[in-house]
């Protein structure tokens, strides 16, 4: 099974906008589902079914370390980092401010080998096989600037969560396979 490890927050109105803005936006963009989102401390990719307990006490062991916390998230960003007219951005998100206690969350659950951490809440993906025009690659840059600073508030996280993701032709559907509370 394909699992990953994560905060689920929930959308503001602000965030749920942007992802019809993004859905609208010529179909270029698969957006994600708002009900909850996820912020992904770690992709733990195909896992035999025996390793999910030793995961699940592992996400157990974490947030037995750590206390509830805010998280604050401000600003659009794009991976990859630059995008204008001749740069088309694979992922669209909302970044999470940082130092805060999610990346020493991360930290903890990280292994030898893993990508730099970034904090993100994903809002879109662009669908490669569709190629943007020019209105619509000025469109995207001007809303991308719009949001470069826009404060989307700040999200409650109280628990993590060991995520199974089974991938259809409709995206995505996700069940929550564990949850660990984070201590109050």
């Amino acid at each position: 099974m394909r699992l990953f490890c994560a905060v689920e927050l929930h959308p503001t109105p602000i965030i749920r906008n942007l992802i019809e803005r993004f859905s609208a936006h010529g179909g270029l963009f698969k957006t994600v589902k708002p009900d909850p989102l996820h912020l992904t401390l770690r992709f733990h990719g195909e896992v035999d079914t025996e390793r999910v307990d030793v995961l699940a006490d592992q996400l157990d062991q974490v947030a037995a370390g750590h206390r509830w916390f805010n998280l604050q998230m401000r600003g659009l960003g794009t991976f990859p980092a630059s995008v204008g007219l001749a740069k088309w951005p694979r992922v669209i998100f909302v970044a999470a401010v940082t130092p805060s206690p999610i990346e020493r969350i991360a930290a903890a659950l990280a292994e030898p080998g893993d990508r730099p951490f970034v904090a993100h809440l994903t809002l879109a993906r662009h669908r490669p096989k569709r190629r943007p025009h020019r209105v619509q690659r000025q469109k995207l840059t001007q809303l991308l600037s719009e949001h470069r600073q826009t404060d989307f508030g700040l999200f409650p996280a109280r628990e993590l969560c060991l995520i199974e993701s089974v991938l259809t032709s409709d995206g995505p559907i996700y069940t929550v396979r564990h949850r660990a509370a984070l201590q109050r």
